[in-house]
């Protein structure tokens, strides 16, 4: 089970009217030229720090938990996280494994300058579109982390994905899906964009939602899970190369 997904992004907040489709720009704008949306960087370490302890971002501190423990157990010591956003989990990750090497990547150079300068807690940053990247640059990790990047890529894009670091001997991944589709949400996904529609609010599309059932075959010609954990509305998958 699959269905596109739509977000609302209020015109106080961007000027959606530009697009149809949420992109690189759109992100690099969200992170950097705004400041009044949960999608933005911090101006300064001490907010941004304060923001990484809120309550509102308690899910972040516990999945860090949950992989240090993977990390720990699996005797993993050199991470790389793709996609990393506002660098949330990284952040937890590095405070609570300080000895662990970990390494931050994105593919928006100034919301990733913006990240080094308030966060600045990785051991490196690099450019990296998980998308279209050259995946032999990864070989050297121990570990490649993809937290809640699940919407990003369509069913077969994935699959290619999978194959392209299992062909380039990525041995293990943690994967954490955005969330896992239900009916129920299929069904309050559509009924919200028609809503939207109807009001004539412009909603963008942001990529795709997908069943567990969905992420399983994504990877099962490539990669099996040696452990498996619920996590509030997701699942972490720690998966290794077959």
């Amino acid at each position: 089970m699959r269905c596109k997904h739509y977000f609302y992004f209020d015109s106080l907040i961007y000027p959606i009217n530009k697009s149809d489709v949420i992109d690189q720009n759109t992100w690099n704008q969200l992170r950097v030229d705004t400041n009044d949306n949960p999608f933005a960087l911090e101006d300064t370490k001490e907010q941004y720090e304060e923001n990484c302890v809120s309550k509102k971002n308690s899910a972040y501190a516990t999945c860090a938990d949950y992989l240090c423990m993977l990390f720990e157990k699996y005797h993993i010591c050199n991470v790389v996280s793709l996609g990393v956003g506002k660098g949330i989990l990284e952040w937890h990750l590095k405070n609570k494994r300080p000895q662990m090497q970990l390494t931050a990547t994105d593919y928006t150079k100034d919301s990733l300058d913006k990240l080094k300068k308030v966060s600045g807690i990785c051991d490196d940053y690099f450019l990296f579109d998980f998308k279209t990247g050259d995946y032999s640059l990864l070989k050297q990790y121990d570990c490649l982390v993809l937290y809640r990047l699940s919407t990003e890529l369509d069913f077969e894009m994935w699959k290619q994905t999978f194959e392209k670091m299992s062909e380039n001997e990525i041995k293990q991944i943690v994967f954490v899906p955005t969330e896992l589709l239900t009916f129920k949400m299929l069904l309050r996904e559509k009924r919200g964009h028609i809503t939207r529609i109807l009001r004539r609010k412009k909603d963008m599309f942001c990529g795709w939602m997908y069943s567990e059932k969905e992420f399983k075959t994504m990877w099962s010609d490539y990669y099996y899970i040696e452990q498996e954990k619920c996590m509030f509305d997701t699942k972490v998958f720690f998966l290794k190369m077959k």
